[in-house]
């Protein structure tokens, strides 16, 4: 009885041992997408501002030659 015992709490041991292996690569992964992500919505932020800048500033250019002020 006892033997079986440690068998099985050897097999349990290296049950929960496995599952957290898992769960470490798991959290690799996820860390990994989630430093991209910020990545990639940081470099949209970058972009759409400067879409913005140069959309002002070409209305300026624009306005500024033809000589129509919007008010």
């Amino acid at each position: 009885m006892t033997q079986k015992l440690h068998r099985d709490f050897g097999r349990i041991e290296g049950k929960i041992d496995a599952i957290l292996e898992n769960q470490n690569e798991f959290k690799q992964t996820f860390e990994k997408h989630d430093n991209r992500l910020k990545s990639l919505e940081n470099h949209q932020m970058k972009t759409m501002g400067a879409i913005g800048l140069l959309v002002f500033a070409l209305n300026w250019v624009v306005q500024f030659f033809t000589g129509n002020k919007h008010q």
